[in-house]
């Protein structure tokens, strides 16, 4: 359950968006994507998923390894050269993945995240979701 931080109504665990004002959940854009990478507790991400979901404020890795929420976790990426980010475990669904929520990026990560993110938008038609 979270609470809309501008009307303060309580919405599902799942809704993205609140259902009485419409104000987004997530402060900054996402793309989808299908990107195999690695993923870990470790920096040497010792398993693999998916990525379906990335912005600059994180991503979501589809795997069925279970995660508990808050927990440390790593994410290779390629933005452009390999880099693994530290973030933290946000939410988890059970035999889905589970959210990232990116922390302490370099202004480096960042800038490169947020190129990502708009050339993949602006390629797929997408930007906002």
């Amino acid at each position: 359950m979270w609470k809309c931080t501008q009307c303060a109504e309580g919405n599902g665990e799942s809704s993205w968006d609140c259902w009485k004002c419409g104000r987004a959940r997530r402060r900054d854009p996402r793309i989808r994507l299908n990107w195999v990478t690695r993923w870990g507790l470790t920096e040497g991400c010792e398993e693999q998923g998916r990525i379906t979901s990335l912005g600059t404020g994180g991503c979501f890795v589809q795997t069925d390894r279970e995660v508990a929420r808050g927990r440390a976790v790593y994410v290779l990426l390629e933005l452009p050269s390999a880099r693994v980010l530290q973030g933290e475990v946000r939410y988890y669904m059970e035999r889905v993945g589970f959210g990232v929520g990116f922390g302490g990026l370099s202004d480096e990560n960042r800038d490169d995240l947020r190129t990502l993110v708009e050339d993949f938008g602006s390629a797929a038609g997408e930007g906002e979701g």
